[in-house]
Parts: structure tokens; C-alpha cells; sequence
């Protein structure tokens, strides 16, 4: 999947050529690491 595919309906600025990175795999656990993965949080109720 294309990063593009991914954000392409949130409000963002500043982020540019990303039309053609490619995303394999997508994860919310912070100290996991993977070649072409993406992270992302999701709001804690007591953390972020």
C-alpha cells in the first residue's frame, strides 16, 4: 500500500513526496521496528 492511500484524507501540511513511499505494514506498539512499517499512537485514556 502507498503511504498516499493512507493519509491521503487527513489535514496535513509540511509533508512532501510521499505520493510513492510504500507502507507493508502498520503497527501501534512503539518499540516494534519493521523495514517499510508505519507507526501510529491512538489516544490513552491515562497516556499518550
Amino acid at each position: 500500500m502507498k503511504l498516499y492511500d493512507i493519509i491521503s484524507n487527513l489535514k496535513f501540511t509540511g509533508i512532501k513526496y510521499y505520493q510513492d513511499i510504500d507502507i507493508d505494514s502498520l503497527t501501534c506498539n512503539s518499540e516494534e521496528r519493521v523495514n517499510k512499517g508505519m507507526y501510529f499512537c491512538i489516544k490513552g485514556l491515562k497516556n499518550d
